[in-house]
């Protein structure tokens, strides 16, 4: 339905979960099936995003407990560590058991061993040369509990960092790649207003020239209880939740790791301690955060991917803005119309020229019946309203239907009995059908290869189809009018009549 040349192919969580029957559409109703995919794409990425929060607070407190750990003021300098485990070493045989000497520092409680490994990790266990063997501090390290637990409490594994650029990924909409180029400080702009505080940031696409990416993220500096309804923040969790937040978390966590590199990787905002490249990790670890969370009523099970998020989030804000694709455009960050409406879902494309077709038929009603009583309250709508749709119908072209003396107060009734006295011809019903079979087949295809021109010259020509259609539906020629249907779609499905050309 995209054209082709401008289809993204990468699903969104709903077509997903969709395709799982996780959910349901109606095969008639584009409005209702709009709601119910843009109700499931938000609550899927917000469920996505409430786990990883968690991940990330989880690692986030280890780091926590090893910087209480580390600050003990019991625990001796790393010197005397070094010689404690060089003097234990050296026990062996009848010297094991008798005074154990420098040795005996190493022993005591579970958690001054541990802050004992903690503080020799950190110095030691990623050097190339270190002044004890590797078995001696391999030992001091199980003991208090092992390489994992140790390196936990010093620094973020790959799942903190999958969860902190995952987060960053969901709330910017950018390309995983994107997210994982951003600098140490992507900050360059701050805008707040009461409790909400708005922050501007950037990076560069690893693709496309390395274009500038721009991005706001929302922060809360917790001295409103109810903040903005609009901020789209679980405050319900606790610890870190905005991206922010995480960012500046992640920077405290890396702090000691960047300390040891050099060149380009000292200067990017996601590091951690691997020889693998960055994007491999996060892969791996996201992988296996699928797996753990495989009984998630919303998410387990699910071929969910990082490329999915960008697409699953402009959906959500494209459904947000309710039909203003020009906004979804600038939220996305997209140069090009086209791009929009290539990262809108089939449901959500449907919605989208399915409202703009009840807005010009709005329009249309207004600028016919114009010379009305009361036309506003015939209609159903305020007077404010009315005069709205007015000036978009005269900005839409349709100047010419406004008559240019009033019509009699009769008018309402006059014009339905000419109404009721319309007799189409069997040529004017198939025409018309014809016409509408061909939009019908078409109209995906033009608007995703031009927008703009299908908005402008057969949104109209669809609304006025439509209307004849309906009316003719509501009146006492239905029963005509549905078999010369039936007929066309017959002799189309036959080959035996062809479907007018239209571009």
């Amino acid at each position: 339905m995209y054209g082709g040349a401008y289809e993204t192919k990468t699903p969104c969580f709903a077509t997903i979960a969709l395709d799982a029957k996780r959910f349901s559409l109606d095969g008639d109703n584009d409005h209702e099936n709009a709601l119910r995919f843009h109700v499931m794409n938000k609550k899927m990425l917000e469920a996505l995003r409430s786990a990883l929060v968690q991940v990330f607070n989880e690692a986030y407190d280890s780091f926590l407990e090893g910087r209480r750990l580390l600050s003990n003021p019991d625990i001796p300098a790393l010197p005397t560590i070094i010689k404690a485990i060089q003097a234990r070493a050296a026990l062996w045989g009848r010297n094991a058991r008798a005074d154990r000497g420098d040795a005996a520092s190493l022993e005591g409680t579970p958690e001054y061993v541990r802050s004992l490994a903690l503080t020799a990790y950190k110095a030691l266990y990623h050097k190339k040369s270190i002044p004890i063997s590797r078995l001696s501090l391999t030992r001091l390290l199980k003991e208090a509990g092992g390489v994992d637990l140790i390196s936990r409490l010093a620094e973020p594994a790959a799942d903190a960092l999958m969860a902190a650029a995952t987060i960053v990924q969901i709330d910017t909409g950018w390309e995983a790649s994107t997210v994982l180029n951003m600098d140490l400080n992507p900050f360059v702009g701050t805008v707040k207003k009461n409790s909400i505080i708005v922050r501007a940031v950037v990076s560069r696409k690893k693709r496309a020239g390395g274009k500038l990416r721009n991005a706001a993220l929302i922060d809360i500096d917790g001295s409103d209880e109810e903040p903005d309804k609009d901020v789209a923040i679980p405050l319900k969790q606790k610890g870190l939740k905005t991206a922010y937040q995480i960012i500046i978390a992640y920077r405290e966590m890396t702090a000691h790791i960047r300390d040891s590199l050099g060149g380009k990787s000292k200067s990017k905002l996601w590091i951690c301690r691997s020889s693998r490249p960055v994007n491999e990790n996060v892969y791996d670890a996201f992988v296996r955060f699928l797996a753990k969370n495989e009984h998630d009523p919303l998410l387990g099970r699910l071929p969910l991917t990082r490329r999915s998020i960008k697409r699953t989030k402009f959906n959500v804000d494209a459904g947000a803005t309710q039909g203003n694709i020009p906004l979804a455009q600038a939220r996305g960050d997209h140069s090009d119309l086209r791009t929009s409406i290539a990262y809108l879902s089939a449901p959500a494309v449907r919605a989208l020229f399915q409202h703009k077709l009840r807005e010009y038929l709005n329009q249309l009603d207004v600028m016919i019946y114009h010379g009305v009583d009361d036309l506003a309250v015939k209609l159903g709508i305020s007077e404010h309203d009315l005069h709205r749709r007015k000036a978009l119908g005269i900005e839409n072209g349709l100047t010419e239907l406004l008559s240019e003396t009033a019509l009699p107060p009769s008018a309402p009734e006059k014009l339905s009995e000419e109404l009721n006295n319309l007799n189409p011809s069997d040529d004017a019903l198939r025409s018309l059908c014809l016409a509408g079979e061909a939009l019908e087949a078409r109209w995906e295809e033009m608007a995703a290869k031009n927008p703009a021109r299908f908005l402008r010259a057969w949104v109209p020509w669809m609304a006025v189809v439509q209307a004849l259609a309906t009316k003719i539906l509501n009146g006492r020629h239905r029963i005509k009018f549905k078999t010369v249907l039936k007929r066309v779609r017959s002799e189309l499905a036959l080959g035996q009549t062809l479907m007018p050309a239209i571009w």
